[in-house]
Protein backbone atom coordinates (compact mmCIF):
# COMPACT_ATOMS: atom_id res chain seq x y z
CA UNK A 1 0.00 0.00 0.00
CA UNK A 2 1.40 3.41 -0.90
CA UNK A 3 -0.55 5.97 -0.33
CA UNK A 4 0.35 10.12 0.04
CA UNK A 5 -2.81 10.66 2.32
CA UNK A 6 -4.65 8.15 4.26
CA UNK A 7 -8.04 8.50 5.27
CA UNK A 8 -9.37 7.07 8.28
CA UNK A 9 -9.55 3.28 6.56
CA UNK A 10 -6.34 3.39 5.17
CA UNK A 11 -5.05 3.83 8.34
CA UNK A 12 -6.61 1.17 10.12
CA UNK A 13 -5.00 -0.93 7.38
CA UNK A 14 -1.41 -0.14 8.10
CA UNK A 15 -1.53 1.08 11.46
CA UNK A 16 0.06 -1.50 13.53
CA UNK A 17 -2.67 -2.24 16.60
CA UNK A 18 -5.09 -5.20 15.93
CA UNK A 19 -7.88 -4.74 18.72
CA UNK A 20 -8.93 -1.56 17.80
CA UNK A 21 -12.63 -0.74 16.63
CA UNK A 22 -14.54 2.23 17.76
CA UNK A 23 -11.61 3.68 19.45
CA UNK A 24 -9.43 3.91 16.31
CA UNK A 25 -11.73 6.85 15.56
CA UNK A 26 -10.09 8.51 18.29
CA UNK A 27 -6.60 7.39 17.05
CA UNK A 28 -6.81 8.57 13.39
CA UNK A 29 -7.96 12.37 15.09
CA UNK A 30 -4.72 12.28 16.97
CA UNK A 31 -2.73 11.83 13.80
CA UNK A 32 -4.39 14.45 11.86
CA UNK A 33 -2.71 17.17 13.47
CA UNK A 34 -3.65 19.62 10.42
CA UNK A 35 -7.69 18.54 11.02
CA UNK A 36 -8.17 18.41 7.18
CA UNK A 37 -10.08 14.60 7.68
CA UNK A 38 -6.88 12.68 6.55
CA UNK A 39 -3.10 11.41 7.76
CA UNK A 40 -0.49 13.10 5.10
CA UNK A 41 2.68 11.15 4.64
CA UNK A 42 4.46 14.09 7.56
CA UNK A 43 1.67 13.28 10.01
CA UNK A 44 2.02 9.47 9.50
CA UNK A 45 5.24 9.36 9.98
CA UNK A 46 5.01 11.54 13.61
CA UNK A 47 2.20 9.05 14.14
CA UNK A 48 4.48 5.32 13.56
CA UNK A 49 7.40 7.09 15.19
CA UNK A 50 5.66 7.60 18.30
CA UNK A 51 3.62 4.59 18.61
CA UNK A 52 7.08 2.18 17.18
CA UNK A 53 10.18 4.43 19.04
CA UNK A 54 8.17 6.96 21.32
CA UNK A 55 9.41 7.59 25.05
CA UNK A 56 6.93 6.76 27.80
CA UNK A 57 5.88 10.29 28.30
CA UNK A 58 5.33 10.95 25.04
CA UNK A 59 3.08 7.83 24.53
CA UNK A 60 0.98 8.78 27.77
CA UNK A 61 0.53 12.19 26.53
CA UNK A 62 -0.85 10.97 22.85
CA UNK A 63 -3.25 8.43 24.50
CA UNK A 64 -4.38 11.22 26.99
CA UNK A 65 -5.11 13.76 23.82
CA UNK A 66 -6.82 10.76 22.64
CA UNK A 67 -9.02 9.87 25.21
CA UNK A 68 -9.98 14.29 26.02
CA UNK A 69 -12.63 13.78 23.56
CA UNK A 70 -13.76 17.83 24.82
CA UNK A 71 -10.25 18.92 24.68
CA UNK A 72 -10.24 20.44 27.87
CA UNK A 73 -7.21 18.62 29.53
CA UNK A 74 -9.29 16.64 31.85
CA UNK A 75 -11.47 13.55 31.67
CA UNK A 76 -14.46 14.11 33.47
CA UNK A 77 -16.89 11.56 34.74
CA UNK A 78 -19.12 11.74 31.89
CA UNK A 79 -15.71 11.55 29.98
CA UNK A 80 -14.55 8.22 31.59
CA UNK A 81 -18.19 6.38 31.25
CA UNK A 82 -18.30 7.23 27.35
CA UNK A 83 -15.09 5.54 26.76
CA UNK A 84 -15.40 2.90 28.56
CA UNK A 85 -19.32 2.14 27.17
CA UNK A 86 -16.86 2.54 23.80
CA UNK A 87 -14.30 -0.07 24.89
CA UNK A 88 -17.19 -2.38 26.68
CA UNK A 89 -17.54 -6.08 26.72
CA UNK A 90 -20.07 -8.30 26.42
CA UNK A 91 -20.31 -8.65 30.22
CA UNK A 92 -20.11 -4.96 30.53
CA UNK A 93 -23.26 -4.53 27.82
CA UNK A 94 -25.22 -7.48 30.30
CA UNK A 95 -24.60 -5.72 33.07
CA UNK A 96 -24.69 -2.15 32.39
CA UNK A 97 -23.89 -1.19 36.25
CA UNK A 98 -20.34 -2.80 35.75
CA UNK A 99 -19.33 0.32 33.84
CA UNK A 100 -20.29 2.49 36.78
CA UNK A 101 -17.98 0.14 39.34
CA UNK A 102 -15.05 0.47 36.51
CA UNK A 103 -15.32 4.37 36.85
CA UNK A 104 -15.23 4.37 40.38
CA UNK A 105 -12.27 1.45 40.61
CA UNK A 106 -10.55 3.59 38.03
CA UNK A 107 -11.06 7.10 39.82
CA UNK A 108 -9.62 5.65 43.00
CA UNK A 109 -6.57 4.40 41.37
CA UNK A 110 -6.18 7.54 39.55
CA UNK A 111 -7.94 10.55 40.73
CA UNK A 112 -5.08 12.08 43.29
CA UNK A 113 -7.20 15.25 44.60
CA UNK A 114 -10.60 12.88 44.23
CA UNK A 115 -12.39 15.85 42.96
CA UNK A 116 -13.91 13.13 39.98
CA UNK A 117 -11.75 14.49 37.59
CA UNK A 118 -8.27 13.74 35.58
CA UNK A 119 -6.18 15.70 34.73
CA UNK A 120 -3.15 15.70 32.62
CA UNK A 121 -0.80 15.23 35.75
CA UNK A 122 -2.68 12.36 37.56
CA UNK A 123 -3.20 10.25 34.53
CA UNK A 124 0.40 10.57 33.68
CA UNK A 125 1.56 9.91 37.53
CA UNK A 126 -0.99 6.85 37.65
CA UNK A 127 0.39 5.75 34.06
CA UNK A 128 4.27 5.39 35.26
CA UNK A 129 2.99 3.89 38.14
CA UNK A 130 1.58 1.25 36.70
CA UNK A 131 1.68 0.65 32.43
CA UNK A 132 -1.21 -1.02 32.00
CA UNK A 133 -3.55 2.28 33.21
CA UNK A 134 -2.44 3.95 30.12
CA UNK A 135 -5.15 1.94 28.34
CA UNK A 136 -7.53 2.27 31.01
CA UNK A 137 -10.07 3.94 28.78
CA UNK A 138 -8.92 2.04 25.06
CA UNK A 139 -6.51 0.74 23.12
CA UNK A 140 -4.30 3.94 21.62
CA UNK A 141 -1.02 1.58 21.36
CA UNK A 142 0.20 -1.27 19.73
CA UNK A 143 0.62 -4.63 21.49
CA UNK A 144 3.94 -5.95 21.13
CA UNK A 145 3.07 -8.48 18.95
CA UNK A 146 1.71 -6.18 16.62
CA UNK A 147 4.51 -4.10 17.04
CA UNK A 148 6.99 -6.57 15.97
CA UNK A 149 4.65 -7.48 13.12
CA UNK A 150 4.85 -3.77 12.10
CA UNK A 151 8.28 -3.87 11.72
CA UNK A 152 9.07 -6.89 10.19
CA UNK A 153 6.89 -5.76 7.58
CA UNK A 154 8.37 -2.68 6.70
CA UNK A 155 11.94 -4.36 7.00
CA UNK A 156 10.79 -7.00 4.60
CA UNK A 157 9.91 -4.38 1.95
Amino acid sequence: MAYDVLSEENLLAVIPVHRLEKPFHIVFLQADTNKDARVGLEEFIRLMSLLLRGAKEEKIKFCFHCYDLNETMQLSRDVIITLLNQTSTEAVERNPDMVLDLLEMILKKMDQDGDGVLIFEEFKNAALEDWLLIEAFGQCLPDYKCHVSFLDRMANH
